[in-house]
């Protein structure tokens, strides 16, 4: 999948773009039918979602948002392979809990911040790339405050990107020059 990382005024401008609207599009099987995304292992849940590090599983309810679907892909590309043992990728608490008990991080607060707002600027980039509506994409700035972001922050977030070589899932990453 071509990825292209957006250069910031672009990012910033969707954010002024659209107002935030309810999102409509949520079947389960557009994120997970994409090629890229299938070897990605998921089972499909009623209940509690998120990274179930013992069963080495992405929990997705059924009617989970698109958004939200992708936003956990990337937490599983973005995530150091030893993590994967862990419940919620080692990250700790997330804001929307997923029913496991207190998810303890094994990761320090900066290393989970960062991850958190690298995966948020993937997710937004991945999904203007597949076409998701852009009131989806608006929603998921606006949770993630990313519409804020200043351009160090989002440099940052990109340097944070190209070190974890997306390109071995099969991404085509394109980055904007930097400065």
């Amino acid at each position: 999948m071509r990825l292209p990382i957006l250069p910031y005024g672009q990012f910033q401008k969707l954010n002024q773009s659209a107002e935030s609207a309810k999102e409509l599009v949520k079947p389960i099987d557009f994120i997970f039918s994409k090629k890229i995304f299938r070897d990605i292992p998921i089972t499909i849940t009623a209940g509690k979602h998120g990274w179930v590090g013992p069963e080495r599983s992405l929990h997705i309810k059924d009617e989970i948002s698109v958004m939200t679907q992708l936003h956990e892909a990337f937490h599983y590309f973005m995530c150091e392979p030893e993590r994967l043992r862990f419940d919620d990728f080692g990250l700790g608490w997330g804001s929307e809990s997923f029913g496991l008990e207190a998810v303890k991080r094994e990761t320090s607060p900066w290393l989970a911040k960062a991850e958190e707002e690298a995966v948020c600027v993937l997710t937004i980039c991945a999904a203007k790339q597949l076409r998701i509506p852009m009131h989806a994409i608006i929603n998921e700035m606006n949770y993630a405050s990313m519409g804020d972001a200043t351009q160090d922050e989002y440099t940052s977030n990109i340097e944070f990107i190209k070190s974890r070589n997306l390109e071995c899932f099969g991404f085509k990453m394109e980055f904007p020059p930097i400065g």
